[in-house]
């Protein structure tokens, strides 16, 4: 049993990197709109920004349990890798799943 627990990242920080993004883009179609093409600097600024609200957006935690082979596995999914650790467990007295409101 696989249960996600989320975004690793807060939601504060995924939105001050759109709007990073955003103010990039914007100085971006502005400064073409006045003839001024970006240099190469600024695209490789952009793009790497761009690569890090991918990853802020992707990476997720989740919690496996595996209870065939009793193993318990917390673990942040980055870019196709589950980084984390394994536990073994005798047994499993109580689960408490707690709503957020």
């Amino acid at each position: 049993m696989t249960i996600s627990r989320g975004f690793f990242f807060t939601v504060y920080f995924r939105s001050f990197l759109v709007l990073i993004i955003l103010a990039i883009g914007y100085a971006q179609v502005k400064s073409i709109f006045y003839g001024h093409y970006p240099n190469q600097t600024s695209i490789t600024i952009a793009l790497a920004v761009f690569f890090a609200l991918f990853v802020t957006f992707s990476t997720k935690e989740f919690l496996s349990i595996d209870l065939k082979q009793r193993i318990l596995f917390e673990y942040v999914w980055f870019l196709g890798l589950k980084i984390g650790k394994r536990t073994q467990f005798d047994s499993i007295e109580k689960i408490f799943f707690n709503r957020n409101k």
